[in-house]
């Protein structure tokens, strides 16, 4: 199952595409929207209309958070965008549509953990990467290795020195 997201009339419009990218038709599925600070996230109004599932757009550069379940209870697959209007220097596209964005890394058709898809290979580029620690790290960082810099090495820290001040994120 994909997801198309267009903006109409101050809206998205989220259509639900086969694997052949064809339209499916909505049924029992459900969509969640959800978007403001993470302190108080605020929940989108969502409706069903021709075909498509129908959400306020949100101001430009916050960030909207949907969640799709194909079912009642299904298990939900979640999925965060920008909604940054900011014209890309490259396509010429808002950053949220921005069509080089494929050119920013490669990918190979395999299997991993018993799923058929895409197997990220290289990351050549990105505006904002979020990541989930596992609880079995107790939620911290263990180890970080910076490239981007010349001579940069792999950092390593103890874990009392981990938490890090205001001023130093």
């Amino acid at each position: 199952m994909h997801g198309e997201v267009l903006v109409k009339d101050n809206n998205f419009h989220v259509a639900l595409l086969d694997k052949e990218l064809r339209p499916v038709t909505l049924t029992e599925q459900e969509l969640t929207a959800t978007s403001g600070d993470r302190a108080k996230p605020e929940k989108l109004a969502v409706e069903k209309k021709d075909g498509k599932f129908v959400v306020p757009a949100v101001k430009a550069g916050e960030w909207v958070v949907f969640q799709f379940r194909a079912g009642a209870k299904a298990k939900p697959v979640t999925a965060r965008m920008q909604y940054d209007l900011t014209v890309c220097g490259g396509c010429k596209e808002p950053e949220w549509i921005c069509k080089c964005a494929a050119n920013k890394g490669k990918a190979q058709a395999g299997k991993a953990e018993g799923r058929q898809g895409a197997i990220i290979q290289e990351i050549a580029a990105a505006k904002s990467v979020d990541f989930v620690t596992k609880p079995g790290a107790g939620g911290a960082v263990l180890q970080l290795f910076e490239s981007a810099r010349r001579g940069a090495a792999q950092l390593s820290t103890p874990k009392e020195e981990q938490i890090m001040g205001e001023e130093e994120l």
